[in-house]
């Protein structure tokens, strides 16, 4: 990894993002429960509100779009391979990110999503996320 903040690695070590982590690989084959947790996503309340009241949309943005077209996919004929199928890097990429949506929808998280700055934990963890993922992705030609 590279060189972060500490708050940030206590949080990318914590026990919920490490259950979130362990739920990603349990959701990655799976359309509808893909589905259901993009329908949290999209109905998430914080302490400050809307998700579209905090900052850090983009990057949410961003991550949502990864498992939107991961559920796309899956819902081809036929089917996308599943997880373990994928190319390491692909697969690694698109756990993290199911993980961040994950973390984003738990209530009891690091910081709760009821208190006023709930949000700051997740939108952490997101941007991370979506950096990480992002530096995966190839050079456009």
């Amino acid at each position: 990894m590279a060189h972060q903040e500490p708050g940030l690695t206590r949080l990318l070590t914590s026990a919920a993002f490490t259950r979130s982590r362990q739920v990603a690989v349990e959701l990655a084959d799976d359309a509808v429960r893909l589905r259901s947790l993009l329908l949290q996503v999209d109905t998430k309340r914080f302490g400050v509100g809307e998700l579209e009241d905090v900052n850090g949309r983009l990057d949410v943005d961003i991550a949502y779009s990864v498992v939107e077209a991961r559920v796309e996919e899956l819902e081809e004929i036929p089917a996308a391979p599943p997880l373990c199928d994928l190319e390491p890097t692909t697969s690694a990429r698109l756990r993290l990110v199911i993980s961040a949506l994950h973390y984003l929808v738990t209530e009891n998280d690091a910081i709760h999503d009821k208190r006023p700055n709930g949000h700051v934990d997740d939108v952490a963890i997101v941007r991370w996320v979506t950096h990480v993922a992002g530096d995966q992705l190839p050079p456009l030609d």
